[in-house]
Protein backbone atom coordinates (compact mmCIF):
# COMPACT_ATOMS: atom_id res chain seq x y z
CA UNK A 1 0.00 0.00 0.00
CA UNK A 2 2.92 2.31 0.88
CA UNK A 3 4.88 1.95 -2.05
CA UNK A 4 6.16 5.11 -4.08
CA UNK A 5 4.07 7.20 -2.08
CA UNK A 6 5.08 10.48 0.32
CA UNK A 7 5.77 10.44 3.58
CA UNK A 8 2.42 12.57 4.18
CA UNK A 9 0.52 10.18 1.80
CA UNK A 10 1.84 7.20 4.60
CA UNK A 11 0.86 9.60 7.23
CA UNK A 12 -2.72 10.23 6.22
CA UNK A 13 -3.21 6.61 5.13
CA UNK A 14 -1.85 5.22 8.86
CA UNK A 15 -4.31 7.82 9.98
CA UNK A 16 -7.18 6.50 7.93
CA UNK A 17 -6.48 2.82 9.16
CA UNK A 18 -6.31 3.53 12.82
CA UNK A 19 -9.65 6.39 12.33
CA UNK A 20 -11.36 3.35 10.54
CA UNK A 21 -10.06 0.59 13.47
CA UNK A 22 -11.27 3.05 16.33
CA UNK A 23 -14.92 3.70 14.86
CA UNK A 24 -15.43 -0.05 15.05
CA UNK A 25 -13.89 -0.12 18.63
CA UNK A 26 -16.25 2.31 19.45
CA UNK A 27 -19.36 0.60 17.92
CA UNK A 28 -18.19 -2.27 20.29
CA UNK A 29 -18.18 -0.18 23.41
CA UNK A 30 -20.74 2.62 22.63
CA UNK A 31 -23.24 1.03 25.79
CA UNK A 32 -20.62 2.17 27.76
CA UNK A 33 -19.03 -0.18 30.65
CA UNK A 34 -20.68 -2.00 33.99
CA UNK A 35 -21.05 -1.02 37.15
CA UNK A 36 -17.47 -1.89 38.21
CA UNK A 37 -15.75 0.67 35.52
CA UNK A 38 -15.34 1.17 31.68
CA UNK A 39 -16.03 -1.53 28.98
CA UNK A 40 -13.05 -3.96 28.46
CA UNK A 41 -12.29 -5.34 25.41
CA UNK A 42 -9.86 -8.40 25.16
CA UNK A 43 -6.83 -8.63 22.76
CA UNK A 44 -5.26 -11.91 21.42
CA UNK A 45 -1.40 -10.81 21.11
CA UNK A 46 0.59 -13.48 19.44
CA UNK A 47 4.05 -10.65 19.94
CA UNK A 48 4.22 -10.80 16.01
CA UNK A 49 3.92 -7.81 13.75
CA UNK A 50 0.19 -8.15 13.29
CA UNK A 51 -1.17 -8.43 16.89
CA UNK A 52 1.46 -6.16 17.87
CA UNK A 53 0.02 -3.11 15.68
CA UNK A 54 -3.35 -4.06 16.78
CA UNK A 55 -2.44 -3.31 20.08
CA UNK A 56 -0.72 -0.28 19.04
CA UNK A 57 -3.90 1.14 17.63
CA UNK A 58 -5.47 -0.42 21.31
CA UNK A 59 -3.39 1.89 22.24
CA UNK A 60 -3.95 5.44 20.31
CA UNK A 61 -7.48 5.03 20.75
CA UNK A 62 -7.03 4.42 24.53
CA UNK A 63 -4.78 7.40 25.43
CA UNK A 64 -6.94 9.82 22.86
CA UNK A 65 -3.53 10.30 20.15
CA UNK A 66 -5.90 11.52 17.26
CA UNK A 67 -8.23 13.70 19.54
CA UNK A 68 -11.54 12.92 17.36
CA UNK A 69 -11.42 9.64 18.84
CA UNK A 70 -10.69 9.18 22.39
CA UNK A 71 -12.89 6.68 24.72
CA UNK A 72 -12.68 5.36 28.32
CA UNK A 73 -12.01 1.49 27.16
CA UNK A 74 -9.65 -1.09 29.13
CA UNK A 75 -7.93 -3.53 26.71
CA UNK A 76 -6.43 -7.03 28.23
CA UNK A 77 -3.98 -8.09 26.48
CA UNK A 78 -3.81 -11.96 25.99
CA UNK A 79 -0.08 -13.76 25.25
CA UNK A 80 0.00 -17.62 25.68
CA UNK A 81 2.99 -19.35 26.80
CA UNK A 82 2.61 -22.55 25.29
CA UNK A 83 5.99 -23.78 27.23
CA UNK A 84 6.67 -25.85 24.19
CA UNK A 85 10.77 -24.23 24.23
CA UNK A 86 12.40 -23.72 27.87
CA UNK A 87 12.29 -19.90 25.99
CA UNK A 88 8.90 -19.78 25.85
CA UNK A 89 8.02 -18.43 29.77
CA UNK A 90 10.97 -15.15 28.83
CA UNK A 91 9.29 -14.66 24.95
CA UNK A 92 6.16 -13.91 26.52
CA UNK A 93 7.07 -11.94 29.86
CA UNK A 94 9.10 -9.92 26.76
CA UNK A 95 5.73 -9.08 25.11
CA UNK A 96 4.28 -8.40 28.40
CA UNK A 97 6.79 -5.81 28.64
CA UNK A 98 5.96 -4.61 25.45
CA UNK A 99 2.04 -3.92 26.11
CA UNK A 100 2.93 -2.23 29.52
CA UNK A 101 4.96 -0.06 27.81
CA UNK A 102 2.31 0.78 25.08
CA UNK A 103 -0.13 1.32 28.32
CA UNK A 104 -2.16 -1.70 28.02
CA UNK A 105 -2.51 -4.48 30.48
CA UNK A 106 -0.58 -7.78 29.91
CA UNK A 107 -1.73 -11.45 30.84
CA UNK A 108 -0.22 -14.19 30.12
CA UNK A 109 -1.62 -17.20 29.77
CA UNK A 110 0.12 -20.78 30.57
CA UNK A 111 -1.12 -23.69 28.57
CA UNK A 112 -1.76 -26.88 30.26
CA UNK A 113 -0.71 -29.98 28.83
CA UNK A 114 -1.65 -32.62 31.52
CA UNK A 115 -3.96 -34.16 29.15
CA UNK A 116 -1.52 -34.42 26.05
CA UNK A 117 1.57 -35.39 27.59
CA UNK A 118 4.65 -33.60 26.46
CA UNK A 119 4.00 -31.51 23.86
CA UNK A 120 7.28 -32.46 21.75
CA UNK A 121 5.35 -35.63 21.46
CA UNK A 122 1.82 -34.68 20.42
CA UNK A 123 1.83 -35.54 16.61
CA UNK A 124 -0.86 -32.85 15.22
CA UNK A 125 0.65 -29.92 17.78
CA UNK A 126 -0.35 -26.98 15.90
CA UNK A 127 -3.73 -27.70 15.81
CA UNK A 128 -3.78 -29.29 19.41
CA UNK A 129 -2.12 -26.02 20.74
CA UNK A 130 -4.64 -23.68 18.38
CA UNK A 131 -7.46 -25.24 20.70
CA UNK A 132 -5.50 -25.00 23.67
CA UNK A 133 -4.75 -20.94 23.33
CA UNK A 134 -8.31 -20.63 22.24
CA UNK A 135 -9.63 -22.37 25.41
CA UNK A 136 -7.34 -20.40 27.66
CA UNK A 137 -8.02 -17.23 26.07
CA UNK A 138 -12.12 -17.56 25.83
CA UNK A 139 -12.02 -19.35 29.73
CA UNK A 140 -10.02 -16.13 31.33
CA UNK A 141 -12.38 -13.90 29.52
CA UNK A 142 -15.28 -15.55 30.75
CA UNK A 143 -13.95 -15.49 34.12
CA UNK A 144 -13.43 -11.39 34.04
CA UNK A 145 -16.69 -11.04 32.28
CA UNK A 146 -14.93 -9.46 28.76
CA UNK A 147 -17.35 -9.79 25.88
CA UNK A 148 -15.12 -9.68 22.84
CA UNK A 149 -11.60 -9.78 21.83
CA UNK A 150 -10.02 -8.63 18.95
CA UNK A 151 -7.55 -10.80 16.64
CA UNK A 152 -5.46 -9.11 14.47
CA UNK A 153 -6.40 -11.55 10.89
CA UNK A 154 -5.72 -9.28 7.94
CA UNK A 155 -5.89 -9.08 4.37
CA UNK A 156 -3.33 -11.42 3.21
CA UNK A 157 -4.83 -14.06 6.23
CA UNK A 158 -7.90 -13.98 4.03
CA UNK A 159 -6.43 -14.40 0.36
CA UNK A 160 -4.72 -17.34 2.08
CA UNK A 161 -7.68 -18.65 3.51
CA UNK A 162 -9.42 -18.64 0.15
CA UNK A 163 -6.90 -20.27 -1.56
CA UNK A 164 -6.32 -22.46 1.06
CA UNK A 165 -10.25 -23.92 0.41
CA UNK A 166 -9.50 -24.01 -3.01
CA UNK A 167 -7.21 -26.46 -2.99
CA UNK A 168 -9.67 -28.59 -0.38
CA UNK A 169 -12.37 -28.49 -3.09
CA UNK A 170 -14.23 -25.92 -2.36
CA UNK A 171 -16.56 -24.11 -4.46
CA UNK A 172 -19.48 -21.03 -4.12
CA UNK A 173 -20.31 -19.40 -0.97
CA UNK A 174 -17.47 -21.76 0.68
CA UNK A 175 -14.88 -19.09 -0.92
CA UNK A 176 -16.43 -16.58 1.39
CA UNK A 177 -13.40 -16.15 3.83
CA UNK A 178 -13.14 -14.85 6.77
CA UNK A 179 -15.96 -13.01 7.92
CA UNK A 180 -15.67 -9.83 10.54
CA UNK A 181 -17.06 -10.85 13.51
CA UNK A 182 -18.29 -14.57 14.64
CA UNK A 183 -17.98 -17.21 17.79
CA UNK A 184 -14.85 -17.37 19.57
CA UNK A 185 -13.29 -20.43 17.96
CA UNK A 186 -12.50 -24.17 19.47
CA UNK A 187 -14.47 -23.59 22.65
CA UNK A 188 -17.43 -25.79 21.95
CA UNK A 189 -19.16 -26.38 25.10
CA UNK A 190 -17.43 -24.51 27.37
CA UNK A 191 -20.04 -22.25 29.79
CA UNK A 192 -19.68 -18.92 29.57
CA UNK A 193 -17.69 -18.77 26.41
CA UNK A 194 -19.87 -20.83 23.76
CA UNK A 195 -22.89 -18.93 23.67
CA UNK A 196 -23.66 -18.88 27.65
CA UNK A 197 -23.77 -17.00 30.27
CA UNK A 198 -26.28 -14.47 30.25
CA UNK A 199 -29.46 -17.08 30.91
CA UNK A 200 -32.91 -15.29 30.30
CA UNK A 201 -36.44 -16.67 31.11
CA UNK A 202 -38.60 -16.28 27.99
CA UNK A 203 -41.62 -13.74 28.47
CA UNK A 204 -44.18 -16.92 28.51
CA UNK A 205 -45.72 -16.50 31.71
CA UNK A 206 -45.38 -21.05 32.31
CA UNK A 207 -41.74 -21.56 30.89
CA UNK A 208 -39.52 -22.24 33.30
CA UNK A 209 -36.48 -23.46 31.99
CA UNK A 210 -33.99 -20.86 31.12
CA UNK A 211 -32.99 -20.20 28.01
CA UNK A 212 -28.87 -19.49 27.22
CA UNK A 213 -27.44 -16.78 25.40
CA UNK A 214 -24.02 -14.78 25.21
CA UNK A 215 -20.79 -16.03 24.96
CA UNK A 216 -17.12 -14.29 23.84
CA UNK A 217 -17.14 -12.94 20.36
CA UNK A 218 -14.33 -13.08 18.45
CA UNK A 219 -14.04 -9.42 16.43
CA UNK A 220 -11.52 -8.81 13.33
CA UNK A 221 -10.88 -5.16 12.41
CA UNK A 222 -7.83 -5.47 10.61
CA UNK A 223 -9.31 -7.68 7.52
CA UNK A 224 -9.30 -4.96 4.99
CA UNK A 225 -5.37 -4.40 5.69
CA UNK A 226 -2.72 -5.66 4.56
CA UNK A 227 0.33 -6.79 6.34
CA UNK A 228 2.08 -4.04 4.87
CA UNK A 229 -0.13 -1.92 6.47
CA UNK A 230 0.52 -3.09 9.61
CA UNK A 231 4.41 -2.91 9.84
CA UNK A 232 4.20 0.62 8.84
CA UNK A 233 1.91 0.55 11.67
CA UNK A 234 4.44 -0.59 14.58
CA UNK A 235 7.69 1.75 12.70
CA UNK A 236 5.82 4.55 13.08
CA UNK A 237 5.69 4.66 16.68
CA UNK A 238 8.80 2.20 17.13
CA UNK A 239 7.03 -0.73 18.32
CA UNK A 240 8.90 -3.67 18.75
CA UNK A 241 7.40 -7.12 17.47
CA UNK A 242 9.20 -10.86 16.93
CA UNK A 243 9.02 -12.67 14.45
CA UNK A 244 8.17 -16.71 14.13
CA UNK A 245 10.52 -17.84 11.32
CA UNK A 246 9.11 -21.41 10.80
CA UNK A 247 6.70 -19.45 9.15
CA UNK A 248 9.51 -18.39 6.49
CA UNK A 249 10.03 -22.09 5.61
CA UNK A 250 7.57 -23.04 2.57
CA UNK A 251 8.17 -26.89 3.23
CA UNK A 252 6.42 -26.27 6.65
CA UNK A 253 2.81 -26.31 5.93
CA UNK A 254 0.42 -25.94 2.93
CA UNK A 255 0.09 -22.19 4.32
CA UNK A 256 3.39 -21.12 4.07
CA UNK A 257 3.49 -22.44 0.73
CA UNK A 258 0.91 -20.38 -0.63
CA UNK A 259 2.00 -17.40 1.50
CA UNK A 260 5.34 -17.73 -0.54
CA UNK A 261 3.68 -17.83 -3.92
CA UNK A 262 1.30 -15.01 -2.87
CA UNK A 263 4.69 -13.44 -2.18
CA UNK A 264 6.51 -14.10 -5.31
CA UNK A 265 3.56 -12.94 -7.86
CA UNK A 266 3.79 -15.81 -9.68
CA UNK A 267 0.04 -17.17 -9.56
CA UNK A 268 -2.21 -16.20 -12.61
CA UNK A 269 -4.10 -12.47 -11.98
CA UNK A 270 -7.09 -14.73 -11.04
CA UNK A 271 -5.56 -16.04 -8.18
CA UNK A 272 -3.13 -13.40 -6.80
CA UNK A 273 -4.36 -11.29 -3.99
CA UNK A 274 -6.10 -8.77 -5.00
CA UNK A 275 -8.53 -10.58 -7.23
CA UNK A 276 -9.08 -13.45 -3.97
CA UNK A 277 -10.39 -10.02 -2.33
CA UNK A 278 -12.59 -9.00 -4.65
CA UNK A 279 -14.14 -12.53 -4.81
CA UNK A 280 -14.85 -12.70 -1.06
CA UNK A 281 -16.05 -9.12 -0.87
CA UNK A 282 -18.49 -10.19 -3.82
CA UNK A 283 -19.23 -13.34 -2.41
CA UNK A 284 -20.12 -12.15 1.09
CA UNK A 285 -22.61 -9.69 -0.02
CA UNK A 286 -24.25 -12.28 -2.37
CA UNK A 287 -24.16 -14.29 1.00
CA UNK A 288 -25.59 -11.63 3.05
CA UNK A 289 -28.50 -10.58 0.70
CA UNK A 290 -29.81 -14.57 0.63
CA UNK A 291 -29.16 -14.08 4.66
CA UNK A 292 -31.13 -11.56 5.29
CA UNK A 293 -34.28 -12.49 3.24
CA UNK A 294 -34.18 -16.43 5.03
CA UNK A 295 -34.03 -14.42 8.08
CA UNK A 296 -37.12 -12.40 7.03
CA UNK A 297 -39.18 -15.58 6.15
CA UNK A 298 -38.07 -16.94 9.46
CA UNK A 299 -39.36 -14.44 11.63
CA UNK A 300 -42.84 -14.56 10.03
CA UNK A 301 -43.59 -18.50 10.29
CA UNK A 302 -45.75 -18.99 13.18
CA UNK A 303 -43.60 -21.74 15.40
CA UNK A 304 -43.58 -23.09 18.83
CA UNK A 305 -40.64 -24.51 20.29
CA UNK A 306 -41.31 -26.72 23.53
CA UNK A 307 -38.16 -26.81 25.83
CA UNK A 308 -39.40 -29.45 27.49
CA UNK A 309 -39.12 -31.86 24.58
CA UNK A 310 -36.93 -30.02 22.47
CA UNK A 311 -39.86 -30.10 19.61
CA UNK A 312 -40.66 -27.26 17.44
CA UNK A 313 -43.75 -27.02 15.47
CA UNK A 314 -43.88 -24.25 12.39
CA UNK A 315 -46.96 -24.23 9.95
CA UNK A 316 -46.55 -22.93 5.98
CA UNK A 317 -49.25 -21.05 4.30
CA UNK A 318 -49.97 -22.71 0.40
CA UNK A 319 -48.81 -19.55 -1.49
CA UNK A 320 -45.46 -19.83 1.11
CA UNK A 321 -42.55 -18.56 -1.63
CA UNK A 322 -38.66 -17.38 -1.38
CA UNK A 323 -39.80 -14.56 -3.46
CA UNK A 324 -36.04 -14.05 -5.07
CA UNK A 325 -34.73 -13.54 -8.47
CA UNK A 326 -34.28 -16.35 -9.93
CA UNK A 327 -35.00 -20.49 -8.62
CA UNK A 328 -31.24 -20.74 -8.00
CA UNK A 329 -31.26 -17.81 -5.51
CA UNK A 330 -34.26 -19.03 -4.29
CA UNK A 331 -33.42 -22.72 -3.44
CA UNK A 332 -30.25 -21.31 -1.45
CA UNK A 333 -32.59 -19.29 0.58
CA UNK A 334 -35.03 -22.43 1.39
CA UNK A 335 -31.88 -23.99 2.38
CA UNK A 336 -30.73 -21.30 4.62
CA UNK A 337 -34.42 -20.75 5.98
CA UNK A 338 -34.58 -25.11 6.86
CA UNK A 339 -31.41 -25.16 8.37
CA UNK A 340 -32.30 -22.00 11.01
CA UNK A 341 -35.69 -24.47 11.27
CA UNK A 342 -33.01 -27.29 11.89
CA UNK A 343 -30.77 -26.15 14.42
CA UNK A 344 -33.37 -25.36 16.97
CA UNK A 345 -33.70 -29.10 18.06
CA UNK A 346 -30.84 -30.29 15.82
CA UNK A 347 -27.98 -32.21 18.04
CA UNK A 348 -25.26 -30.45 15.35
CA UNK A 349 -23.64 -27.22 15.93
CA UNK A 350 -23.86 -26.55 12.22
CA UNK A 351 -25.82 -28.33 9.44
CA UNK A 352 -24.03 -28.27 5.37
CA UNK A 353 -26.21 -26.66 3.25
CA UNK A 354 -25.46 -28.84 0.10
CA UNK A 355 -27.31 -31.91 2.45
CA UNK A 356 -30.13 -30.16 2.76
CA UNK A 357 -31.41 -30.35 -1.34
CA UNK A 358 -33.46 -33.54 -0.44
CA UNK A 359 -35.30 -31.35 2.66
CA UNK A 360 -35.85 -28.34 0.78
CA UNK A 361 -37.74 -30.10 -1.88
CA UNK A 362 -39.93 -32.06 1.13
CA UNK A 363 -40.82 -28.88 3.14
CA UNK A 364 -41.43 -26.28 0.61
CA UNK A 365 -42.66 -28.35 -2.50
CA UNK A 366 -46.14 -28.97 -3.53
CA UNK A 367 -47.60 -26.48 -0.83
CA UNK A 368 -51.06 -25.79 -2.75
CA UNK A 369 -51.50 -29.49 -2.83
CA UNK A 370 -53.95 -31.94 -0.36
CA UNK A 371 -51.80 -34.86 -1.24
CA UNK A 372 -48.12 -35.16 -1.23
CA UNK A 373 -45.87 -37.66 -2.83
CA UNK A 374 -44.14 -39.96 0.10
CA UNK A 375 -44.59 -40.85 3.59
CA UNK A 376 -44.21 -37.06 4.66
CA UNK A 377 -41.30 -38.09 7.09
CA UNK A 378 -37.21 -37.18 6.62
CA UNK A 379 -33.98 -37.36 8.87
CA UNK A 380 -31.71 -34.61 8.38
CA UNK A 381 -28.90 -34.26 10.18
CA UNK A 382 -30.46 -36.35 13.19
CA UNK A 383 -33.50 -34.44 12.89
CA UNK A 384 -37.02 -36.14 12.18
CA UNK A 385 -39.10 -33.91 9.93
CA UNK A 386 -42.95 -35.00 9.81
CA UNK A 387 -45.02 -33.26 6.90
CA UNK A 388 -48.74 -33.32 7.61
CA UNK A 389 -50.72 -35.03 4.86
CA UNK A 390 -53.64 -32.72 5.57
CA UNK A 391 -53.59 -29.11 5.19
CA UNK A 392 -55.53 -27.10 7.96
CA UNK A 393 -56.52 -23.79 7.10
CA UNK A 394 -55.20 -23.60 3.87
CA UNK A 395 -51.73 -24.22 5.73
CA UNK A 396 -49.39 -26.92 6.09
CA UNK A 397 -48.23 -28.34 9.55
CA UNK A 398 -44.64 -29.80 10.10
CA UNK A 399 -42.74 -30.86 13.23
CA UNK A 400 -39.04 -31.02 13.75
CA UNK A 401 -37.86 -32.74 16.91
CA UNK A 402 -34.16 -34.84 17.33
CA UNK A 403 -33.99 -38.36 15.66
CA UNK A 404 -34.00 -41.70 17.98
CA UNK A 405 -30.62 -41.76 18.94
CA UNK A 406 -28.28 -44.59 17.12
CA UNK A 407 -27.22 -45.81 21.15
CA UNK A 408 -24.00 -47.37 19.48
CA UNK A 409 -22.88 -43.61 18.19
CA UNK A 410 -23.79 -42.35 21.70
CA UNK A 411 -21.61 -41.88 24.36
CA UNK A 412 -22.55 -40.63 28.62
CA UNK A 413 -21.11 -37.48 29.59
CA UNK A 414 -20.05 -37.55 33.01
CA UNK A 415 -20.60 -34.56 35.35
CA UNK A 416 -17.42 -33.55 36.93
CA UNK A 417 -16.37 -31.32 40.28
CA UNK A 418 -14.03 -28.89 40.28
CA UNK A 419 -11.55 -28.58 43.61
CA UNK A 420 -12.56 -26.32 45.80
CA UNK A 421 -15.02 -24.99 48.44
CA UNK A 422 -19.04 -24.83 47.77
CA UNK A 423 -20.51 -21.50 47.22
CA UNK A 424 -20.45 -19.13 49.98
CA UNK A 425 -23.90 -17.96 48.62
CA UNK A 426 -25.58 -21.04 48.37
CA UNK A 427 -23.88 -23.88 50.27
CA UNK A 428 -23.84 -25.41 46.85
CA UNK A 429 -20.78 -27.77 45.10
CA UNK A 430 -22.24 -27.18 41.59
CA UNK A 431 -20.34 -29.76 39.44
CA UNK A 432 -19.60 -28.49 35.62
CA UNK A 433 -22.13 -27.26 33.14
CA UNK A 434 -22.11 -29.97 29.94
CA UNK A 435 -23.89 -29.10 26.53
CA UNK A 436 -25.37 -32.46 26.43
CA UNK A 437 -26.35 -33.28 22.58
CA UNK A 438 -25.71 -29.98 21.87
CA UNK A 439 -29.11 -29.20 23.20
CA UNK A 440 -28.84 -28.86 27.26
CA UNK A 441 -26.63 -27.14 29.20
CA UNK A 442 -27.05 -29.15 32.83
CA UNK A 443 -25.07 -29.21 36.02
CA UNK A 444 -25.60 -30.68 39.27
CA UNK A 445 -24.72 -29.31 42.73
CA UNK A 446 -24.23 -30.83 46.14
CA UNK A 447 -25.26 -29.43 49.35
CA UNK A 448 -23.02 -29.94 52.47
CA UNK A 449 -19.00 -30.15 53.91
CA UNK A 450 -19.04 -33.70 53.33
CA UNK A 451 -19.30 -35.04 49.79
CA UNK A 452 -20.76 -38.39 49.22
CA UNK A 453 -18.56 -41.18 47.97
CA UNK A 454 -16.14 -40.78 45.43
CA UNK A 455 -16.64 -43.38 43.65
CA UNK A 456 -20.08 -42.46 42.77
CA UNK A 457 -20.38 -40.54 39.18
CA UNK A 458 -22.82 -38.89 37.99
CA UNK A 459 -24.07 -38.93 34.00
CA UNK A 460 -25.93 -37.74 31.39
CA UNK A 461 -27.69 -40.13 28.91
CA UNK A 462 -30.28 -41.29 26.62
CA UNK A 463 -33.84 -41.92 28.70
CA UNK A 464 -34.38 -45.74 28.58
CA UNK A 465 -37.52 -47.64 29.48
CA UNK A 466 -34.70 -49.83 30.67
CA UNK A 467 -33.99 -46.85 33.54
CA UNK A 468 -37.51 -47.60 35.52
CA UNK A 469 -36.82 -51.63 35.61
CA UNK A 470 -33.17 -50.56 36.94
CA UNK A 471 -34.53 -48.43 39.64
CA UNK A 472 -37.89 -50.90 40.72
CA UNK A 473 -40.30 -47.51 40.18
CA UNK A 474 -43.38 -47.71 37.69
CA UNK A 475 -43.38 -45.54 34.87
CA UNK A 476 -44.54 -42.05 35.27
CA UNK A 477 -47.56 -40.87 34.32
CA UNK A 478 -46.17 -37.83 32.96
CA UNK A 479 -44.27 -39.27 30.17
CA UNK A 480 -47.35 -41.31 28.77
CA UNK A 481 -48.50 -38.31 26.93
CA UNK A 482 -44.91 -38.17 25.00
CA UNK A 483 -44.68 -40.23 22.51
CA UNK A 484 -42.05 -42.90 22.80
CA UNK A 485 -39.73 -41.71 19.37
CA UNK A 486 -39.61 -38.12 21.21
CA UNK A 487 -39.08 -40.18 25.02
CA UNK A 488 -35.95 -41.54 23.79
CA UNK A 489 -34.56 -38.55 23.05
CA UNK A 490 -34.75 -36.71 26.40
CA UNK A 491 -31.88 -36.94 28.67
CA UNK A 492 -31.77 -38.43 31.95
CA UNK A 493 -29.74 -38.65 35.07
CA UNK A 494 -28.08 -41.08 36.63
CA UNK A 495 -25.47 -42.64 38.61
CA UNK A 496 -23.01 -45.23 38.16
CA UNK A 497 -21.45 -46.88 40.65
CA UNK A 498 -18.65 -49.91 40.21
CA UNK A 499 -19.73 -53.07 42.83
CA UNK A 500 -17.48 -55.68 41.22
CA UNK A 501 -14.51 -56.02 39.14
CA UNK A 502 -13.88 -59.63 36.77
CA UNK A 503 -10.53 -60.76 37.78
CA UNK A 504 -10.03 -62.33 34.85
CA UNK A 505 -11.58 -59.72 32.26
CA UNK A 506 -10.84 -56.56 34.35
CA UNK A 507 -14.24 -55.56 33.20
CA UNK A 508 -15.93 -53.64 36.22
CA UNK A 509 -19.62 -54.42 37.20
CA UNK A 510 -21.26 -50.93 36.94
CA UNK A 511 -24.34 -50.38 39.55
CA UNK A 512 -26.61 -47.89 37.51
CA UNK A 513 -29.76 -45.74 39.51
CA UNK A 514 -31.95 -43.40 38.21
CA UNK A 515 -32.02 -39.51 39.61
CA UNK A 516 -34.17 -37.55 37.22
CA UNK A 517 -35.32 -36.38 33.65
CA UNK A 518 -34.72 -32.61 34.20
CA UNK A 519 -36.67 -31.13 30.99
CA UNK A 520 -39.60 -32.74 32.20
CA UNK A 521 -38.67 -31.73 36.44
CA UNK A 522 -39.64 -34.97 37.06
CA UNK A 523 -37.42 -36.64 39.91
CA UNK A 524 -37.38 -40.47 41.38
CA UNK A 525 -39.34 -40.73 44.36
CA UNK A 526 -36.51 -43.16 45.27
CA UNK A 527 -33.88 -40.67 45.24
CA UNK A 528 -32.86 -37.70 47.22
CA UNK A 529 -32.90 -34.94 44.88
CA UNK A 530 -34.58 -31.92 43.68
CA UNK A 531 -34.99 -29.59 40.69
CA UNK A 532 -32.72 -26.38 40.84
CA UNK A 533 -36.27 -24.99 38.75
CA UNK A 534 -38.13 -24.20 42.28
CA UNK A 535 -34.76 -21.98 43.08
CA UNK A 536 -35.66 -19.83 40.06
CA UNK A 537 -39.15 -19.01 41.47
CA UNK A 538 -39.28 -16.70 44.84
CA UNK A 539 -42.79 -17.89 45.34
CA UNK A 540 -42.51 -21.61 45.09
CA UNK A 541 -39.13 -21.49 46.99
CA UNK A 542 -41.64 -20.18 50.11
CA UNK A 543 -43.56 -23.52 49.52
CA UNK A 544 -41.37 -25.92 48.11
CA UNK A 545 -37.92 -26.83 49.96
CA UNK A 546 -35.11 -28.76 48.36
CA UNK A 547 -35.65 -32.48 49.25
CA UNK A 548 -32.26 -33.19 50.37
CA UNK A 549 -28.66 -32.43 49.53
CA UNK A 550 -28.82 -32.83 46.01
CA UNK A 551 -30.31 -29.97 43.42
CA UNK A 552 -29.70 -29.98 39.31
CA UNK A 553 -30.29 -27.83 36.90
CA UNK A 554 -30.96 -27.33 32.87
CA UNK A 555 -31.34 -24.62 30.46
CA UNK A 556 -31.79 -24.57 26.64
CA UNK A 557 -29.14 -24.23 24.33
CA UNK A 558 -28.63 -20.54 23.12
CA UNK A 559 -31.09 -20.55 19.88
CA UNK A 560 -32.15 -17.89 17.27
CA UNK A 561 -35.85 -18.03 17.97
CA UNK A 562 -37.22 -14.49 18.63
CA UNK A 563 -39.97 -13.13 15.48
CA UNK A 564 -43.16 -11.92 16.46
CA UNK A 565 -44.85 -15.20 14.92
CA UNK A 566 -42.65 -17.34 17.75
CA UNK A 567 -43.65 -18.47 20.64
CA UNK A 568 -41.94 -20.71 23.26
CA UNK A 569 -43.67 -22.91 25.65
CA UNK A 570 -43.04 -25.62 28.67
CA UNK A 571 -45.19 -28.77 28.12
CA UNK A 572 -44.25 -30.48 31.68
CA UNK A 573 -46.70 -29.80 34.48
CA UNK A 574 -45.98 -26.91 36.73
CA UNK A 575 -44.05 -27.39 40.05
CA UNK A 576 -47.29 -27.80 42.52
CA UNK A 577 -48.51 -30.54 39.86
CA UNK A 578 -45.54 -32.25 39.38
CA UNK A 579 -45.27 -32.28 43.53
CA UNK A 580 -48.64 -34.04 43.93
CA UNK A 581 -47.77 -36.08 41.33
CA UNK A 582 -44.56 -37.42 43.15
CA UNK A 583 -46.17 -38.01 45.89
CA UNK A 584 -48.58 -40.35 44.33
CA UNK A 585 -45.59 -42.11 42.82
CA UNK A 586 -43.89 -42.36 45.92
CA UNK A 587 -47.45 -44.24 47.18
CA UNK A 588 -47.26 -46.06 44.45
CA UNK A 589 -43.83 -47.55 44.80
CA UNK A 590 -44.45 -47.72 49.12
CA UNK A 591 -47.58 -50.33 47.52
CA UNK A 592 -45.06 -52.45 45.89
CA UNK A 593 -43.78 -55.72 47.44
Amino acid sequence: MFENVSGIAKAAALKALRADVYKYITSLTSNGGGRLGPPRLGLAISGGVDSMALATICACYRHGVERDYKNDVDFDGYIVDHGYRPESSDEAQKVARELTRLGLRPKVLKLDWSSYGDPKSVPNFESVARRLRYQAIGRECFRVRIPSVLVAHHADDQAETILTRMNQKYYGHGLKGIKTRGKFPECEGIYGVDGSGDPYFPASGNVCMAVERGGLVVHRPLLNYSKDDLIAICEELDVNWTEDHTNADRTLTLRNAIRHLNKQDCLPAALQKKSLLALSTRLLHSRQTYEDRAIELFNSIPATLDLASGSVSFSLSSDFRAGMESAEADHHVLALLLRKLLLLVAPHRNVVLTELNLGVDLVFSNLGKEAFPGSGHLHIAEVHIHRSMKHEQGRVQYKLHRAVPIRHHCSDLELCWPEGKPNLESGVRWSQWILWDNRYWIRVGHFGKIFPDPDLKIAVTFLAPTHFAMARIPFPSRLRTIPSYVRSTLPVLVTERPIDRDVGTGVVEKEVGLIAIPTLRWNNPNFELSGQYWQHDREMRKKLKPMSSWVWEVRYREIEFGGKEHKIVYSALGPEQAEGEERAERSETAEEP
